[in-house]
């Protein structure tokens, strides 16, 4: 509904114009967490082939499954492919949480969307503080 036409409409139907908007915004909301969930699942998972695959031998073949299919790759080609991938899906993933975050501030999906990217943080510090000592520890043993 355009300034104008809101100006001239009853108190009742600018508030139900605003509950449909309202409605329309939670929609979208919801849609846009529900892709940067998935986005953080797919993340994961390449996190955890790269996870697997960090200690074999650089020439070693691999395979991966594409469109049904087990394609031979060379471990390092793997590698940076899902580097690349990795961070397109960063990208898009920061992207949809800013298309979030400008829709409604002071929603309840919103402060929930803070409170799981408070948490996303918190356990990458714990991540890296864990690699280190792991780091650590393997410095001490092989000396």
């Amino acid at each position: 509904m355009s300034a104008v036409a809101q100006l001239q409409a009853t108190p009742a139907e600018q508030e139900e114009q605003r509950k449909v908007e309202l409605k329309e915004n939670c929609q979208l909301q919801q849609e846009l967490l529900v892709e940067v969930i998935r986005i953080e699942e797919e993340r994961r998972e390449i996190d955890g082939v790269l996870d697997a695959i960090k200690d074999l031998k650089p020439d070693q073949k691999c395979f991966r499954l594409i469109s049904d299919s087990m394609v031979p790759v060379e471990l390092e080609a793997l590698k940076k492919t899902l580097e690349v991938e990795k961070e397109e899906l960063n990208k898009k993933a920061m992207g949809l949480w800013d298309d979030f975050k400008k829709k409604d501030p002071k929603s309840f999906i919103h402060q929930k969307a803070q409170e799981l990217e408070n948490e996303k943080k918190r356990q990458l510090i714990e991540n890296q503080q864990l690699q280190e000592l792991i780091k650590e520890l393997n410095k001490s043993l092989l000396v």
